[in-house]
């Protein structure tokens, strides 16, 4: 175990990481309980424990296969999303002119390429018509063009619904405008 958590602690951005534990038998409860008792930082990292039948490229292929490892990249996710709006939310109270939210004024900060990330519902994508699905991919697909970038949030957590209270899109701007 110890050789294990010396290449963790080698890693550079270690802090930052999600852990998925998976091996075969009791050695990977084993291995999750010495995390929890002597390393309990690497422990909170730990998004997914699963059993596999073999270790090595066997045991990593019957994983991926088996979907044990899909809650590990769920978690990363929604993790990544919550960061986006909770940044999006301290920018709007702290520097207002940085952010805009709802379509109108999202089109206009694409508009005057400002807009630096639209982070933008997966509801809203769902939820609209043909031809104004079709002006949002346009719209995204302008801010891409102009170096935005995009980040679709998902609406089965707080961090989507924030956004869907703001009208389902938003923009970081790359300087500050007023769209009033």
């Amino acid at each position: 175990f110890k050789s294990i958590i010396n290449i963790l602690n080698a890693q550079k951005r270690i802090a930052e990481a999600f852990l998925a534990i998976i091996g075969p038998g009791f050695i990977k409860d084993a291995l999750v309980k010495y995390l929890k008792s002597h390393h309990p930082l690497l422990f909170k990292q730990i998004t997914a424990v699963g059993s596999v039948s073999s270790g090595g490229t066997g045991g990593i292929k019957e994983a991926l296969r088996s979907g044990v490892l899909d809650k590990a990249t769920k978690q990363v996710r929604i993790v990544e999303e919550s960061k986006a709006i909770s940044e999006l939310l301290r920018r709007l109270g702290n520097n207002p002119d940085t952010v805009t939210y709802g379509l109108l004024a999202v089109q206009k900060a694409v508009e005057y390429g400002a807009a630096n990330r639209i982070l933008i519902s997966s509801k809203l994508l769902r939820e609209v018509d043909l031809l104004e699905r079709r002006d949002l991919e346009g719209l995204l697909r302008q801010a891409e063009s102009m170096g935005g970038r995009i980040m679709i949030i998902g609406s089965q957590h707080e961090a989507g619904e924030q956004l869907i209270s703001l009208g389902g899109i938003a923009a970081e701007l790359r300087y500050a405008i007023n769209l009033k």
